[in-house]
């Protein structure tokens, strides 16, 4: 049963990081195709940064786009649901403030008392789960894979997920952009490469060891012979430069990503 009306005006708050936002993806589409079938597409809105709002153009030409830099959020007190892909405070707080009936989203913290439907996730009861990490007196949430976690909240409203996998596109300027990069970074037009996410936060508590990346990408050059290029954001940049200067042999490796100067062909380790 869907708690979705048909011709409910429904507001989206994607997720703020790149990351998060493309996982999201299938849960946005499945939205889209679920209100243009009810005939009521023009009703929807995503709301997210919008530099990731860019990535949905030419894509959901029915859905309108708010980007969530200028408060007070324009557009928010005409919605009659919204849906939280976030964990954001301040975006529930303006959706009560705003009026909006029906405020959907995972019940964290302070959060879940200005939802009106506080999906509570799964949790451990003071055990480990699954053998994985360690047990705490308070009931933890289970690890859970963010995609899955956004599946879970529009099937709770009635919206089925059918195709899991992302399907956000490369527009032509960005993948022009990308090539430019290649070939600055030494690598030929049209040669295959392995491309590693190797960015995270210095601070962040899911950053993988510099010296463990660049030890599985030494031995993922020697394996593949292929050159590897190393992508990052770029307040991600200086794990990826730990991680080009403890590697050592293989096939060279480059790191295209958001940098200051054009990156330098190391025959040896990993470009920044």
């Amino acid at each position: 049963m869907s708690r979705l009306g048909p011709s409910d005006r429904v507001l989206v708050r994607a997720p703020s990081h790149l990351g998060d936002f493309v996982m999201a993806e299938p849960a946005l589409r499945a939205l889209y195709e679920e209100r243009e079938e009810a005939g009521s597409a023009a009703g929807l809105a995503f709301a997210a940064p919008g530099r990731l709002l860019a990535l949905l153009d030419g894509r959901f030409p029915a859905a309108q786009r708010l980007p969530t830099e200028d408060p007070p959020r324009p557009g928010w007190g005409t919605r009659d649901a919204v849906i939280f892909l976030d964990g954001s405070w301040r975006s529930a707080w303006t959706a009560l403030r705003a009026g909006i009936p029906l405020r959907a989203g995972f019940a964290s913290g302070g959060r879940s008392l200005v939802l009106t439907h506080a999906f509570t996730p799964a949790r451990e009861r003071g055990e480990t789960p699954l053998g994985i990490g360690r047990a705490g007196s308070f009931p933890r949430r289970l690890p859970r894979p963010f995609p899955a976690a956004c599946r879970e909240i529009v099937g709770w409203l009635g919206v089925s997920v059918r195709d899991p996998r992302p399907r956000l596109l490369v527009d032509s300027a960005a993948r022009s952009r990308a090539e430019e990069l290649l070939v600055k970074a030494g690598l030929p037009a049209g040669e295959p490469f392995v491309l590693a996410n190797a960015g995270s936060r210095p601070d962040s508590a899911k950053a993988f060891p510099p010296e463990r990346f660049a030890a599985a990408l030494s031995a993922l050059g020697a394996r593949t012979g292929l050159p590897i290029v190393m992508v990052c954001a770029k307040v991600e940049e200086t794990s990826v430069r730990a991680a080009r200067r403890t590697k050592r042999g293989g096939r060279p490796t480059a790191t295209p990503s958001r940098c200051r100067s054009p990156p330098r062909l190391d025959r040896s380790r990993s470009l920044a």
